[in-house]
Protein backbone atom coordinates (compact mmCIF):
# COMPACT_ATOMS: atom_id res chain seq x y z
CA UNK A 1 0.00 0.00 0.00
CA UNK A 2 1.05 3.56 -1.02
CA UNK A 3 0.46 6.12 1.95
CA UNK A 4 1.38 9.91 1.89
CA UNK A 5 2.16 11.73 4.90
CA UNK A 6 1.63 15.26 4.21
CA UNK A 7 -0.21 18.64 5.43
CA UNK A 8 -1.65 19.02 2.23
CA UNK A 9 -4.91 18.25 2.51
CA UNK A 10 -6.15 18.76 -0.76
CA UNK A 11 -4.01 15.62 -1.92
CA UNK A 12 -6.04 13.22 0.50
CA UNK A 13 -8.68 12.93 -1.82
CA UNK A 14 -6.65 10.79 -4.04
CA UNK A 15 -4.45 9.25 -1.97
CA UNK A 16 -4.55 7.16 1.54
CA UNK A 17 -2.58 9.53 4.06
CA UNK A 18 -1.54 8.49 7.01
CA UNK A 19 0.93 10.06 9.95
CA UNK A 20 4.49 10.05 10.80
CA UNK A 21 3.67 8.46 13.81
CA UNK A 22 2.21 5.24 11.94
CA UNK A 23 5.36 5.48 9.43
CA UNK A 24 7.44 5.41 13.09
CA UNK A 25 5.50 2.48 14.30
CA UNK A 26 5.58 0.85 10.90
CA UNK A 27 9.22 0.52 11.37
CA UNK A 28 9.36 -0.86 15.07
CA UNK A 29 7.49 -3.50 13.79
CA UNK A 30 9.25 -4.45 10.41
CA UNK A 31 10.09 -8.07 10.78
CA UNK A 32 13.29 -8.29 7.98
CA UNK A 33 14.90 -4.56 8.78
CA UNK A 34 15.76 -4.10 5.47
CA UNK A 35 13.84 -0.99 3.87
CA UNK A 36 14.39 1.00 0.76
CA UNK A 37 15.05 4.86 1.01
CA UNK A 38 14.58 7.37 -2.23
CA UNK A 39 14.30 11.18 -2.57
CA UNK A 40 12.80 13.40 -4.61
CA UNK A 41 14.01 16.84 -4.99
CA UNK A 42 13.28 20.62 -6.54
CA UNK A 43 16.75 19.73 -8.66
CA UNK A 44 19.91 18.37 -8.48
CA UNK A 45 22.44 20.69 -6.83
CA UNK A 46 22.09 19.63 -2.88
CA UNK A 47 23.39 23.00 -2.19
CA UNK A 48 20.42 25.77 -4.06
CA UNK A 49 17.74 22.79 -4.30
CA UNK A 50 15.68 21.69 -1.75
CA UNK A 51 14.28 17.93 -0.39
CA UNK A 52 11.09 17.76 -1.83
CA UNK A 53 9.93 13.96 -0.77
CA UNK A 54 11.48 11.18 1.31
CA UNK A 55 10.42 7.35 0.18
CA UNK A 56 10.32 4.92 2.78
CA UNK A 57 9.24 1.04 2.28
CA UNK A 58 9.48 -2.40 1.56
CA UNK A 59 8.06 -4.35 -1.24
CA UNK A 60 4.33 -4.28 0.55
CA UNK A 61 4.30 -0.45 1.94
CA UNK A 62 5.62 2.20 1.27
CA UNK A 63 5.25 6.02 2.38
CA UNK A 64 5.67 9.52 0.65
CA UNK A 65 6.82 12.17 2.68
CA UNK A 66 6.17 15.54 2.07
CA UNK A 67 9.49 17.08 3.27
CA UNK A 68 8.52 20.80 2.43
CA UNK A 69 5.94 20.49 5.26
CA UNK A 70 6.47 17.34 7.60
CA UNK A 71 9.36 16.97 10.41
CA UNK A 72 11.60 14.28 9.12
CA UNK A 73 13.58 13.99 12.04
CA UNK A 74 11.19 10.96 14.27
CA UNK A 75 13.07 8.63 11.12
CA UNK A 76 16.92 10.31 11.78
CA UNK A 77 17.04 7.19 14.61
CA UNK A 78 16.19 4.33 12.00
CA UNK A 79 18.29 6.25 9.35
CA UNK A 80 21.04 6.17 11.06
CA UNK A 81 20.59 2.72 12.55
CA UNK A 82 23.07 -0.17 11.79
CA UNK A 83 20.41 -2.87 12.53
CA UNK A 84 18.39 -1.21 9.16
CA UNK A 85 19.05 -2.10 5.89
CA UNK A 86 18.97 1.10 3.49
CA UNK A 87 18.71 0.33 0.14
CA UNK A 88 19.26 2.83 -1.78
CA UNK A 89 19.80 3.61 -5.73
CA UNK A 90 22.66 6.29 -6.67
CA UNK A 91 23.20 6.55 -2.66
CA UNK A 92 25.49 9.43 -3.25
CA UNK A 93 23.24 11.55 -4.53
CA UNK A 94 20.23 11.11 -2.25
CA UNK A 95 22.50 11.08 1.03
CA UNK A 96 23.88 14.34 -0.12
CA UNK A 97 19.86 16.26 -0.03
CA UNK A 98 19.11 14.16 3.35
CA UNK A 99 22.42 15.07 5.15
CA UNK A 100 21.54 18.53 4.74
CA UNK A 101 18.39 18.06 5.92
CA UNK A 102 20.27 16.45 9.31
CA UNK A 103 19.84 12.19 8.74
CA UNK A 104 23.09 10.42 8.98
CA UNK A 105 22.81 7.66 7.01
CA UNK A 106 24.09 4.07 8.18
CA UNK A 107 24.20 0.32 6.52
CA UNK A 108 23.73 1.37 2.74
CA UNK A 109 23.32 -0.72 0.05
CA UNK A 110 23.59 1.33 -3.46
CA UNK A 111 21.88 -0.33 -6.06
CA UNK A 112 23.55 1.68 -8.95
CA UNK A 113 26.83 1.04 -7.81
CA UNK A 114 26.00 -2.69 -7.74
CA UNK A 115 24.46 -2.84 -11.27
CA UNK A 116 27.48 -1.70 -12.50
CA UNK A 117 29.54 -3.48 -11.22
CA UNK A 118 27.85 -6.92 -12.20
CA UNK A 119 27.47 -5.48 -15.92
CA UNK A 120 30.23 -3.53 -16.52
CA UNK A 121 28.49 -1.38 -18.58
CA UNK A 122 27.47 -4.24 -21.40
CA UNK A 123 23.72 -4.69 -20.98
CA UNK A 124 22.35 -0.96 -20.38
CA UNK A 125 23.27 2.52 -21.29
CA UNK A 126 22.37 4.31 -18.25
CA UNK A 127 22.51 3.28 -14.99
CA UNK A 128 19.61 5.71 -13.60
CA UNK A 129 16.66 4.03 -11.48
CA UNK A 130 14.37 4.06 -14.24
CA UNK A 131 16.57 2.81 -16.98
CA UNK A 132 17.19 0.05 -14.33
CA UNK A 133 13.84 -1.08 -13.27
CA UNK A 134 12.98 -1.03 -17.06
CA UNK A 135 15.61 -3.92 -17.98
CA UNK A 136 15.12 -5.91 -15.00
CA UNK A 137 11.29 -5.62 -14.75
CA UNK A 138 9.98 -4.44 -17.80
CA UNK A 139 8.15 -1.57 -16.44
CA UNK A 140 8.08 2.34 -16.61
CA UNK A 141 8.60 3.91 -12.98
CA UNK A 142 5.33 6.29 -12.63
CA UNK A 143 6.73 9.73 -10.98
CA UNK A 144 3.24 11.15 -11.49
CA UNK A 145 2.63 11.82 -7.71
CA UNK A 146 5.61 13.92 -7.59
CA UNK A 147 4.17 17.04 -9.23
CA UNK A 148 1.67 17.04 -6.64
CA UNK A 149 3.85 18.00 -4.26
CA UNK A 150 5.69 20.90 -6.34
CA UNK A 151 3.72 23.79 -5.99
Amino acid sequence: MKLYISSQTNLYDTVAATTMQYLVEWLHNLNDKIIGVDTETTGLDFNTNKLLLLIIGNEEDQFVINCLDTDISPLFEFLSSNDYVKILHNAAFDYKFLKKAGVILENIHDTMLAEQVITNGKYINSYSLKAVTKFYTGKERDKEITNSFID
